[in-house]
């Protein structure tokens, strides 16, 4: 086991890859997104990998969860309803909530360190253009803090929630 990454298991669809968020603390309970039962969706375990259980069942794409401090929630990117939005729910797979439902895709969303907020990436315009947004844990207040021509993505804050790092690409070609 290597931190902030988890790795082991065989050919068998055991647990291959999990990231620890900065608000996994213990590592008592963490999420993974699996593609065992030949479609990805979103597991939960105990923190040594043991008791696997699978939280969501749909025939789309279920991603990059992300539990709140305390694992009261946890938030994930899904496809479910043809393009990819921002979903919350319990760490048992209850009540989940859809908390973007705007056309363009929205990604890998994280939990600011207080639990208060959930930043992503979004597409807004091109498939090259994409952005950094922020919102209330409950999907309210969503606000748009990059506007530039780059690829703006893969958001995670600082410790003290005050900061919002990204990744941002100025030129993407094909090759």
């Amino acid at each position: 086991i290597e931190s902030p990454c988890l790795t082991y298991g065989g050919d068998d669809g055991e647990l291959r890859y999990a990231m620890a968020g900065t608000n996994l603390g213990d590592w008592s309970r963490l999420f993974f997104a699996s593609y065992r039962d030949m479609n990805w969706e979103v597991y939960g375990a105990n923190g040594d990998g043991s008791s696997p259980n699978r939280l969501t069942y749909v025939a789309a794409v279920d991603s990059r969860p992300e539990s709140c401090p305390g694992c009261s929630q946890i938030v994930f990117d899904s496809s479910r309803v043809g393009n990819y939005d921002v979903y919350r729910m319990n760490p048992d797979g209850a009540e989940l909530v859809r908390l973007t439902t705007h056309i363009m895709n929205e990604y890998q969303p994280t939990w600011s360190p207080d639990g208060s907020y959930v930043a992503y990436y979004a597409y807004p315009a091109a498939p090259s253009d994409a952005e950094i947004y922020v919102m209330n844990a409950d999907g309210t207040g969503k606000i748009r803090l990059t506007w530039d021509a780059a690829w703006d993505g893969h958001p995670t804050w600082s410790p003290d929630g005050g900061k919002i790092a990204s990744v941002s690409y100025t030129h993407l070609r094909a090759h």
